[in-house]
């Protein structure tokens, strides 16, 4: 089981946007493996890190308060504030964290990394929306958008099939152009993404025609999603590298969709639960009955006991919206309303007027008699 984000960083979970980006500071400086020599130093650095990348970020942030670590599990999908549908660490990773606190692009002492190479793919965010019943069962759903996508022509190259390619003059066939820097941290050596061959250190002599070397064209996407049962309102699911495609074969953005349900006129839904009223006579509240109650899964039974009052909540265990990530349910909750509205004929009439007397009540106080009948 992977350590609480908030643990990592020393902070509680309600800490500021500047408590986060503060603590991270002061722990990347402490640990970067440049600086540290302990042996566990890359992996305390590492984890901070990732931590870092979930908590800046407000969206994240907000499906792992909700979820933990099952909001970014399974290498698929990820929900939320969005969703526990898994989804992992998205972007370039810890280092590039690292960069943009401390100059980008290298390490401390005149060390260097490789940059990123040619750019990756932007997230793609589309607006769903869904039927109460829909967001009840779950469905698998066909999502089209424009975006682009891998050139089919030349696989994501960039280049024409059997073209040779020959060392970038720029870069020198490294795939980047370095530099140096002062920091308070000392000097360090910058390298960035060389322009000519975008960071892959060769020119093709027959770029792609169809898509202009870029190894991608634009077009209508088609992605099927599966949405799952118990999906909320406002809801966002990130289906990961199913955004746009990278140039030349560069990692894929993700899919982020925006989750609308649509209100029920029969259904409530308060977390898990639904809630539905139920009117009843004031008779059956007194003597006690028994229901049909309509719920999301099809009907079930309930018994109401005797002296039943007006607003009195019933629970119907396991009859509520599925729980995202579980097999179990939520509740269906039965709302009592007590109807006093009938129409009493003289004989009736008489024998309430009787049992009013008989509990010591008056005729004029209507009020007292059917709160103390109806409880």
């Amino acid at each position: 089981m992977k350590k609480d984000c908030y643990e990592l960083l020393g902070l509680q979970k309600g800490a500021t946007e500047q408590d986060i980006k503060r603590s991270y500071r002061k722990l990347a400086a402490k640990y970067h493996p440049d600086v540290n020599k302990d042996a566990d130093a890359e992996d305390k650095f590492k984890e901070i890190s990732e931590a870092y990348e979930i908590l800046s970020d407000p969206q994240k942030r907000t499906q792992y308060d909700q979820f933990g670590h099952d909001a970014f599990s399974g290498g698929q999908s990820g929900y939320g504030g969005g969703s526990p549908f898994g989804g992992g660490f998205q972007g370039g990773g810890y280092e590039d964290i690292f960069d943009s606190f401390f100059g980008g692009g290298g390490g401390f002492g005149g060390q260097s990394r490789r940059p990123s190479g040619p750019k990756v793919g932007r997230d793609v965010e589309v607006q769903i929306k869904l039927s109460f019943r829909e967001s009840v069962e779950g469905l698998t759903k066909t999502i089209k958008f424009s975006a682009n996508e891998e050139c089919s022509f030349c696989e994501g190259r960039g280049e024409a099939k059997n073209s040779k390619s020959k060392s970038c003059g720029t870069c020198h066939g490294s795939g980047q152009v370095t530099g140096r820097q002062q920091t308070p941290f000392g000097i360090i050596q910058t390298q960035m993404v060389c322009s000519k061959c975008e960071g892959v250190g060769k020119i093709p002599e027959n770029p792609c025609r169809k898509c202009d070397g870029k190894g991608r064209k634009m077009g209508e996407r088609k992605v099927e999603v599966k949405i799952p049962a118990g999906v909320f309102d406002g809801a966002l699911l990130r289906i990961a590298r199913k955004g746009e495609a990278g140039e030349k074969n560069a990692q894929a953005g993700d899919l982020l969709l925006h989750i609308s349900v649509s209100s029920s006129h029969k259904f409530r839904r308060e977390g898990d639960d639904i809630h539905t009223d139920l009117s009843i006579h004031a008779f059956q509240a007194i003597l006690g009955t028994e229901a049909e109650i309509e719920t999301v899964h099809g009907i079930s039974k309930i018994k109401i006991p005797a002296h039943t009052a007006h607003g009195k909540a019933l629970r119907i265990r396991g009859q509520g919206m599925p729980k995202i990530g579980s097999d179990s349910n939520g509740d269906h909750i039965v709302n009592i309303l007590v109807d006093v509205s009938v129409e009493l004929s003289d004989e009736n009439r008489d024998t309430l007027e009787e049992l009013a007397k008989n509990m010591n009540l008056s005729h004029s106080n209507k009020e007292g008699f059917f709160e103390k009948i109806f409880g």
